[in-house]
C-alpha cells in the first residue's frame, strides 16, 4: 500500500548535520512509518533516534531490517 504525502513548503529543521535529511524524516513522521531504514548516519544519532523513537517510527540499517524480514518479526 502507497501514500501520498503532502509536506508544506516550509520544512521544520530536524537534521542540523544534513537539512538535505529535513524532508526525509519529516516524511516519515508525517506518514506514520512503522520503520525508516537508512545507513544515513545523521539519522542514526542519538537526537534523531529520540526523534522519530517520538513518533513511533525505528531507524533501522538495511541489514537490520532484511533480518527482520526474514525471520518475519
Amino acid at each position: 500500500m502507497a501514500t501520498v504525502i503532502r509536506l508544506p513548503a516550509e520544512i521544520p529543521a530536524t537534521v542540523p548535520q544534513d537539512p538535505k535529511d529535513d524532508p526525509i524524516v519529516m516524511t516519515a513522521i508525517a506518514g506514520k512509518a512503522d520503520a525508516l531504514c537508512t545507513l544515513d548516519r545523521h539519522l542514526h544519532e542519538a537526537a534523531m533516534l529520540a526523534l522519530c523513537r517520538g513518533h513511533g517510527i525505528r531507524v533501522l540499517r538495511d541489514t537490520e531490517l532484511w533480518a527482520e524480514l526474514r525471520t518475519g518479526n
